[in-house]
């Protein structure tokens, strides 16, 4: 005599064979899949980057009107970093290079570029490119109002 639960105990448990099917698909979807996250994740290093140098020049800004004093935050495109004049600099990620175009009058003796945040919210000014692979970022700095703006570039 069959009984009802001999068949449930049956269909419960899951094959070997059936097992190794679902391994079989995880793992090709690993393989197709992975590369893809990679890349983008190293694709949005420059934007990453830019916008981090950005928001430290606004937030540099808001300290030097706070502060009542100009503040300098200088950008060492042989170093490839960037930071405030008399803290310590932040590197860009692997793969990111900066160009800065600014005051001459400005530079330091190693050749590195300067902002300088005035306490009334104006700027000396300046422009930034931050370079990766596929794109370049554009971080631009108004002499008059110390406005910051960050524009994307496609890279050719």
């Amino acid at each position: 005599m069959k009984f009802s639960s001999d068949k449930c105990a049956r269909s419960r448990g899951v094959t070997l064979l059936e097992m190794l099917v679902v391994l079989a698909i995880l793992s090709m979807s690993i393989v197709l899949f992975a590369p893809m996250i990679v890349a983008g994740a190293e694709k949005n290093r420059g934007l990453r980057d830019a916008e981090s140098i950005a928001t430290a020049l606004r937030a540099s800004r808001a300290d030097a009107i706070a502060a009542n004093r100009a503040i300098d935050f200088i950008f060492d495109a042989s170093e490839r970093t960037y930071g405030i004049e008399g803290q310590k600099p932040f590197a860009l990620s692997p793969g990111v290079t900066l160009e800065f175009t600014g005051a001459r009058e400005l530079m330091t003796p190693s050749g590195a570029g300067v902002i300088r945040l005035h306490s009334d919210g104006a700027s000396s000014g300046g422009v930034v490119r931050i370079i990766s692979k596929h794109e370049s970022d554009v971080i631009e700095v108004d002499w008059l109002t110390g406005a910051v703006r960050l524009n994307r570039e496609r890279r050719q």
